[in-house]
């Protein structure tokens, strides 16, 4: 293992999200009160996180370039956790946030792996400048911050392939151009298009430019931080409601076929398997509440179930978890449909989280391939998606993937439960953190906030949440004693 090497570019990595907490800084000077203390602790949190950075990159900066996968793995993993421990740093000096470091911790790591779940009770009381690097932290993680350090520094050479495989979610890993660092690139250069069109088309709505730029950080990144106690239902506009329900959706698609479409092959995104069973699953979703909220009377005008049943559908599917209602109030089908749904995610490639779309077409296809050899043994049957096969490696690291996110779910909502929580805010918690999807049921529903948890609940909450945007493999990898031998 290239410890000094690992060590260079974690330092490399600290500096840029530490310096990146710039762009926060002119909202300090249009505070009164509260703005000297952010400015200060803005600029305390950049020199100690350039301090901690550069004594890392100090470290290793006579490492070798021997630059492996097993480095990539322990890079990635590790850069996750400090990033979150330095950009949690405004919120614990700025004073206005609650509780300890720990809670803004839990904050920063939130934001970071575009959780959404939260340990404020108010938002609005929270400085503009605060509120803007938290909704930031989501957009430098919505499309991966190794990813963007790769496409800025070409620098890294061949340590980039590593670095990206492991942080891009899904099962494809190649890249879409020949180099890994112009891959990156374009992928970067979709995301901030997608940020320029948001935001005008919110400033269209009456939104005002913080409120438009911090829903659009939130937004693309599918991370549900909002600057509204009451979320997107702040807003009371059903215009700016569409508008985020298209992004989300948009988001929730791979962006690989958006590149391949930019580059002027668009059939890759008409054709694809995935795509169209994503938009089938959401028209399934909507419908499915639409009927329950209508059936078991949540709402009496059936236009207004409409709308809360398709923004609440495409928000927790693809991982968003914004809110326009307390769903946690519905009825009790919609409920747990809206927590199954938390399971299923937006496609691989996408800025969404949880198992993901692809997973679940291959588990139900090798399902059926299963069942169909179980009647026919002598019969020669393959798994297909389209007209495309599916390799068994694939497969193999499909069903290794739920295993170990059902094994996850299970061992920690156990032990969520033998803190003292109950059952329903024990899975929900554990499903909307593993997920990233921010809100739950019961004591974490869209109403509420995690505050209120004990801290070692907290702590394990954290770790889910890196755990299931890193997508469980390169985080569990570091507790296996053979990993770090030679």
């Amino acid at each position: 293992m290239n410890f000094r090497l690992i060590a260079k570019t974690l330092g490399q990595i600290l500096i840029f999200i530490s310096l990146s907490m710039a762009v926060a800084l002119p909202w300090c000077f249009k505070e009164e009160p509260g703005g000297r203390e952010c400015l200060n602790a803005f600029l305390t949190s950049m020199l100690v996180g350039v301090a901690l950075g550069g004594g890392l990159w100090i470290l290793g900066r006579r490492a070798s370039r021997q630059f492996f996968r097993r480095e990539g793995l322990a890079t990635v993993a590790f850069a996750w956790i400090l990033i979150a421990g330095v950009g949690a740093l405004p919120f614990y000096f700025s004073g206005f946030f609650p509780g300890n470091y720990l809670d803004c911790y839990f904050e920063a790591m939130s934001g970071f792996t575009t959780t959404g779940a939260t340990v404020l009770d108010k938002i609005e009381p929270i400085p503009k400048s605060l509120l803007f690097w938290r909704a930031f932290t989501q957009w430098l993680g919505g499309m991966g911050i190794i990813v963007l350090f790769i496409s800025i520094f070409p620098a890294l050479g061949i340590e980039a392939k590593h670095l990206y495989q492991v942080e891009v979610p899904g099962i494809e890993k190649k890249g879409i151009m020949p180099r890994i660092r112009d891959t990156a690139s374009i992928l970067w250069r979709i995301y901030l298009c997608f940020t320029a069109w948001e935001i005008f088309l919110l400033l269209l709505g009456g939104a005002s430019f913080f409120d438009a730029c911090a829903h659009t950080f939130t937004t693309l990144a599918t991370g549900g931080f909002s600057t509204y106690t009451a979320s997107i239902s702040g807003f009371n506009s059903l215009y700016i409601e569409l508008v985020i329900v298209l992004f989300m959706f948009l988001v929730g698609v791979n962006f690989s076929l958006y590149a391949r479409a930019f580059q002027g092959n668009i059939r890759p995104l008409v054709r694809n398997r995935e795509f169209l069973t994503y938009v089938s699953f959401l028209l399934g979703a909507v419908i499915f509440l639409w009927i329950s909220l209508l059936v078991f009377r949540d709402y009496s005008s059936p236009f207004s179930a409409l709308r809360n049943a398709l923004f609440q559908a495409v928000s927790i599917m693809t991982t968003t978890g914004y809110a326009t209602a307390d769903f946690d109030r519905w009825n009790d089908f919609a409920r747990f449909f809206l927590l199954g749904l938390m399971f299923i995610g937006g496609c691989t490639g996408s800025t969404g989280g949880s198992i993901k779309v692809m997973r679940i077409m291959i588990t139900i296809k090798t399902a059926g391939m299963e069942l169909k050899k179980f009647f026919f043994p002598k019969r020669v049957i393959s798994l297909k998606l389209g007209k495309e096969p599916v390799e068994k490696e694939v497969i193999s690291l499909v069903f290794g993937f739920i295993v170990l996110f059902i094994g996850a779910f299970i061992i920690s909502t156990f032990a969520l439960l033998a803190m003292g929580l109950d059952p329903i805010t024990s899975m929900s918690a554990t499903i909307a953190c593993l997920g990233n999807i921010g809100p739950g049921l019961a004591k974490v529903g869209p109403a509420t906030h995690y505050f209120h948890l004990p801290y070692p609940a907290k702590a394990l909450l954290s770790f889910l949440m890196v755990m299931g945007r890193l997508e469980v493999y390169p985080v569990l990898l570091l507790f296996l004693p053979g990993f770090w031998r030679k």
